[in-house]
This record gives C-alpha cells, structure tokens and sequence, in this order.
C-alpha cells in the first residue's frame, strides 16, 4: 500500500486436474481447522478477544464456520481424517 490505496491484491486460485481439485495436504487443513476453532472460541462472550467483536458477533461467527466447513472437505479430500 501507498498514498493512493492497494497497489497489488491477490486472490484464490483453484487448480483441477482429471476434473478434481489440487489439494495441498491434510496437515494444512488440519492447522487452518484449528485456527478456525481458537478464533471462535477466543472471540466468544467472555474470550480473550471478544471486546474486538462487539457487533455482528453472529456475522463473524458464521463466515468462520462456513470457511471451517471449507477446510474440513479439504481435509477430507486429502485423505485426512
């Protein structure tokens, strides 16, 4: 970033090959699950971070449990348990 904003921004990329996706490993979903899962529990009434989430608590709390579900069929995808 500069004076005048974002100069670079990334985004995802998604890799299929024989028409199933590119997974990078069953330990990087494990680790971004767990990540997920502190997040939600420090940011709960009463957590270490909540006084940071003191409106749309349940906004927030809704799209990390959406993305937790997103790592956990990667997990799964990756042979992990």
């Amino acid at each position: 970033m500069d004076e005048h904003g974002h100069q670079t921004h990334t985004a995802p990329v998604y890799i299929t090959v024989n028409k199933k996706p590119v997974r990078a490993s069953a330990d990087d979903a494990r680790f971004f699950i767990a990540w997920i899962d502190t997040i939600l529990k420090q940011t709960e009434p009463g957590g270490v971070w909540s006084t940071y989430f003191t409106t749309e608590r349940g906004t927030i709390k809704e799209r990390y449990l959406k993305a937790r579900t997103v790592y956990r069929k990667i997990l799964q995808e990756s042979g992990g348990n």
